[in-house]
């Protein structure tokens, strides 16, 4: 067993509660079984417990055995002179506080459902990716629907939190902070730090200064970009790099060091050269780009906002000084979709959140809900399971449940694991 078991049995208050007693045979009731703190300090805060005839206010502290507060340092912790219940496992050995007073201590080991035990082996010992899997099907629909709704807003939550703290670093600039945001949407996954770290490097108001001309547009981003440091063969990046030394120096600029960008194991049309081009394209073509965005009703919208095809020179080129196939390489629909999820939505909800716009809220969830659902192997395994998602916001939650549950076994914060475990 891992002590997270006992935190769970403890905060969801799942044991045998009659006639309690403590170890040293003092009966005991509990009031209130504390907050659970996520951070340093004891395991429960604000507890009240009545031993004997005593009430007690203060803090509540949760080992597999009484001991572990020695291995643990507590004793020396005056974060824990405040604890007025020890809950074990069990107790092998009296703990006792600075003033030499003994910690009140409940024993649970005899207290715990077994069933709850032999359902908690199973999903620790499951060998398979997600650790419910041959228990998935006792779960009813109801309740496996409400978790992927909570998991969908803690996914895209987790995202307003990213563009809240970036609203705050450009004092309340929307704009800003959509074009920032925008720019790692175009680096999608795998290239999207580097693009955030150009758009933070490149400032939205000199990119619009010079936007009427697609070529500084291009030299401001791609020497921004560190691409533009080699010796070429074509003319066309000799000329790029001869307008942003000049730029570069005007507006005292630093590019992204290292060039960090990707290209391995990516479908041409993917290459971070081509989203640069794109994305240049799309500023020399629109400004505020967020005014838009928060005017668009609909995902076909927002797709005619990106449709925009590269320059001349990446019409032939995927590569500087590599030549292929003439094509216009447009945003594909899949790519669309994905700045949608990854960009649009959470954006618009968290606008619509700090300036009270429901109406706002409400129509970036139907912009997830017209999106189908991802395809991949973590969707496939779910949908193997039962769990079909009927929409990119079902799927994205499917995704959380996997990255931040399933692989992490976070089984007794789950809902379903919950649920499997006897919470109701």
């Amino acid at each position: 067993m891992k002590e997270e078991l006992l935190h769970y049995i403890w905060r969801y208050q799942q044991y045998d509660n009659r006639d309690l007693l403590t170890t040293a045979g003092e009966d005991l009731r509990i009031v209130n079984p504390g907050q659970y703190n996520f951070d340093a300090g004891p395991d429960f805060l604000e507890g009240r417990v009545q031993v004997g005839p005593t009430r007690w206010h203060g803090h509540i502290e949760i080992h597999l055995q009484s001991s572990d507060w020695l291995k643990h340092g507590h004793a020396q912790d005056s974060a824990y002179q405040n604890v007025i219940l020890h809950v074990v496992l069990r107790e092998d050995v009296p703990i006792r506080l600075a003033d030499n007073s003994r910690i009140p201590c409940l024993e649970l080991q005899n207290r715990i459902d077994p069933a709850m035990l032999k359902t908690y082996r199973k999903l620790y010992v499951q060998p398979a990716r997600i650790p419910c899997e041959s228990l998935l099907p006792q779960v009813p629909l109801l309740t496996k629907q409400w978790w992927l709704d909570r998991l969908c807003m803690e996914r895209l939550e987790a995202r307003t939190l990213r563009i809240a703290a970036r609203l705050g670093q450009n004092r309340g600039d929307w704009e800003k902070t959509f074009y920032e945001t925008l720019a790692g949407g175009f680096g999608l996954r795998v290239n999207r730090e580097p693009f955030e770290q150009l758009a933070e490097r490149t400032p939205l108001s000199i990119l619009l200064r010079h936007r009427q001309q697609l070529f500084q547009v291009e030299a401001l981003l791609f020497g921004q970009a560190g691409l533009l440091q080699a010796a070429f063969e074509d003319a066309y990046p000799n000329s790029l790099r001869e307008e942003y030394q000049f730029l570069q120096s005007k507006y005292q600029l630093r590019p992204v060091a290292g060039c960090p960008w990707k290209f391995s194991r990516m479908r041409p049309a993917g290459f971070p050269t081509i989203r640069l081009a794109q994305f240049a394209m799309l500023l020399h073509q629109s400004d505020h780009l967020f005014s838009k965005a928060l005017v668009a009703e609909t995902v076909a919208d927002i797709s005619h906002m990106l449709d925009v095809q590269v320059s001349g020179y990446w019409a032939t080129h995927y590569r500087f000084d590599q030549l292929g196939k003439a094509s216009a390489k447009r945003l594909g629909e899949q790519a669309v979709q994905q700045i949608v999820i990854n960009v649009l939505v959470p954006f618009l909800i968290h606008y619509g959140k700090v300036r009270s716009r429901e109406g706002v809220i409400a129509r970036a969830r139907t912009l997830l809900e017209d999106i189908p659902p991802e395809q991949n192997k973590v969707i496939r395994d779910w949908t193997r399971l039962g769990l079909q998602p009927e929409h990119s916001g079902d799927s994205q939650a499917l995704l959380q449940l996997h990255k931040e549950y399933c692989q992490k076994h976070r089984c007794t914060e789950c809902g379903i694991g919950r649920y499997l475990l006897g919470t109701r």
